[in-house]
């Protein structure tokens, strides 16, 4: 995997780039250093990816005159970026 395929999570609230601690038992946790919310790695990467699905997919539908986009459930917490 090259450097530009390379996705960092950030903060949602903060805009900043949240750190991953591993712990003892090899637990992966993203922290955003800035509002120190935090959730599992696994977590984190599901409410981005999640985000940036629902992003493309009503970037798709958005002026169809036959389907309404709206966006259901609470915002996403984290977002993937470069």
């Amino acid at each position: 995997m090259s450097d530009a395929d390379t996705k960092h999570i950030y903060c949602a609230t903060d805009q900043a780039k949240a750190n991953l601690r591993i712990g003892s038992d090899d637990s992966k946790t993203v922290e955003c250093p800035a509002c120190g919310q935090s959730d599992t790695l696994e977590e984190a990467t599901a409410d981005a990816m999640r985000g940036m699905l629902q992003g493309m997919i009503g970037d798709t539908f958005r002026g169809s005159k036959n389907i309404t986009v709206s966006r259901p459930g609470p915002a996403p917490c984290w977002i993937l970026a470069d």
